[in-house]
């Protein structure tokens, strides 16, 4: 997706337009039961005519209704995701964390990258514990600090994905493409 916002050169309204196609994929797979943990631009195709895809779900999980009826594929410790699109909680590895709130922050990770060309934090050369560090305890500067053209609701959208908190975040991708409607 980067590629075509970047390379296109596509205004903020074409690049929003092709960020809610994103969400509403996640939000299919939400429905579905399943949290992506890995949403990164590189993971987000669009294709010539504009349509999105959202690919790479080999380390989405199961959202479990009884979380003690679940079987997990990851062990508690055990880190799964890209350090520059990661919520805290996947920094703090407690599977029962991960939620769809935690594809809600990734996707608004890569939201705040397109309207801004830099990732909310700067995390590389980084060791894990300094990135995680960097992502549980300091708030992303307001997208419009980076690009003063992004207005009050869109960067409510993001920021609020962005929240170090779950509870500030949306429910799930589908209250992205609602909140901006």
């Amino acid at each position: 997706i980067s590629d075509r916002v970047f390379r296109d050169r596509l205004g903020m309204r074409e690049t929003v337009e092709c960020f809610l196609q994103a969400c509403d994929a996640v939000a299919h797979a939400h429905r579905e039961g399943y949290v992506h943990r890995d949403l990164k631009p590189q993971n987000i195709l669009v294709d010539r005519h504009g349509r999105v895809k959202v690919i790479d779900f080999g380390v989405a999980r199961a959202i479990a209704v009884d979380p003690a009826a679940a079987t997990v594929r990851t062990e508690t410790g055990q880190i799964v995701g890209t350090m520059q699109y990661m919520s805290p909680e996947q920094f703090v590895a407690d599977p029962r964390g991960i939620d769809a709130r935690t594809d809600v922050y990734a996707l608004c990770a890569v939201l705040y990258e397109l309207l801004t060309g830099v990732q909310p934090h700067e995390l590389r050369g980084l060791p894990v514990h300094e990135a995680a560090r960097r992502v549980c305890e300091t708030d992303a500067a307001d997208v419009r600090e980076c690009n003063p053209r992004v207005d009050a609701g869109l960067a409510t959208i993001v920021m609020d994905g962005l929240a170090r908190e779950k509870s500030i975040r949306p429910d799930d991708a589908r209250e992205i493409g609602r909140a901006h409607v």
